[in-house]
């Protein structure tokens, strides 16, 4: 890639690379990946100092650990900007940025009273992102004022060059009813959610890649998993229940509304032949304290165990894919563990929630 972005990534000019060299190149830098004692490495880190040493030797390059994790997220954005022959994948990265920003937008003005300027919201966007903050704040309020003609969306908004996407203006509306319905903030991102996993699984049709698209709706029926568990434990309505998981996955909305009515021993038994055994130790414990960051770990863990698959393709998007979910999953790892850190978690406690390397078998 030529020029450097800041906040927003431009997907609009033509992609140069090709995924052989992409292959090539992305091999090499798997030989940065942690492994299982690097991470033990920093379980055991006494100062920040010899954790931050530890990290930029893995390719996590800062004057701090936070620097270091945004600076790394950027330059593999950026590297795979510049080797990948068409941007889907990217495109299909940063649907979580601009999902996670729209409801920045939506949460701060739906209930205000008065005018929401960026400055005072900007911190709390996710960067980089495909949908510039000030096209989405226009899209918002001429939704608001134009909410039973779609063609009047961006009239008067000055935006000549560039205008939110199309999923973007349906979603507003919706949340824009819903919350004028309820009042109520969080079914807005429950929109937004249902909305965001709808355009991923759309983007993952044209990409056609059939791992990719394993891989996402194994990441939904986990998500669905936990809601399920958090639900149950909770006491919480099934109509709450059902207005909260995502459609998208393996499972389908039947199949889990179905799954919330087991006692826990049924549940375990209907889990099991569903493909998650190695969850029924939490489905039985999910009261229990510390549970939520447990199924997390092993919510991630079988991720990970998809991601290794690709150690077998051949060049593609997939190996690609894997990449940069290898670091993200990195990331999380730094940043679990140096919180830990700062907490004063006994370490045998934090290598529980650690996420396994890649690294191995």
């Amino acid at each position: 890639m030529t020029e450097k972005y800041a906040d927003q990534l431009n997907l609009e000019k033509k992609a140069k690379g090709s995924w052989l060299y992409a292959y090539g190149l992305l091999a090499g830098r798997e030989k940065l990946f942690f492994d299982e004692s690097q991470l033990q490495q920093l379980l055991s880190a006494n100062s920040e100092s010899e954790f931050l040493n530890l990290i930029q030797n893995a390719n996590f390059l800062g004057e701090t650990v936070e620097e270091a994790l945004m600076n790394s997220q950027q330059a593999d954005l950026d590297l795979i900007y510049s080797i990948v022959p068409d941007y889907a994948l990217l495109e299909l990265f940063l649907l979580f940025n601009d999902a996670h920003n729209l409801k920045v937008f939506l949460r701060a003005i739906l209930p205000a009273q008065e005018p929401i300027l960026i400055k005072d919201i900007e911190y709390l966007f996710m960067r980089p992102y495909l949908t510039e903050p000030q096209q989405i704040l226009s899209a918002v309020r001429n939704i608001s004022e134009n909410s039973n003609d779609d063609s009047e969306l961006i009239k008067g908004s000055g935006l000549t060059d560039f205008q939110v996407p199309e999923w973007f203006k349906v979603t507003i509306k919706h949340a824009e009813k819903i919350y004028l319905e309820t009042y109520d903030i969080s079914r807005v991102d429950l929109v937004v959610n249902q909305a965001l996993w709808q355009e991923l699984i759309d983007l993952l049709s044209d990409i056609n890649s059939e791992w990719l698209t394993e891989y996402y709706l194994l990441k939904a029926d986990l998500i669905n998993l936990e809601i399920l568990l958090r639900c149950r434990n909770l006491s919480l309505s099934k109509e709450f229940f059902q207005r909260s998981i995502l459609l998208q996955g393996n499972i389908n909305q039947e199949k889990w509304l179905e799954l919330f009515s087991f006692e826990n021993s049924e549940l375990v038994e209907k889990i099991d032949l569903l493909g998650f055994s190695d969850f029924s130790e939490i489905v039985i414990n999910y009261h229990e304290p510390e549970s939520a960051p447990i199924f997390s770990q092993l919510a991630d863990s079988r991720l990970m165990q998809k991601i290794k698959e690709t150690k077998f393709y051949a060049s593609g998007v997939e190996k690609v894919a894997a990449y940069y979910l290898v670091r993200e999953m990195e990331r999380r790892n730094i940043r679990l563990i140096r919180a830990c850190q700062l907490n004063s978690i006994p370490q045998e406690r934090a290598y529980q929630m650690v996420r396994p390397s890649y690294v191995g078998v």
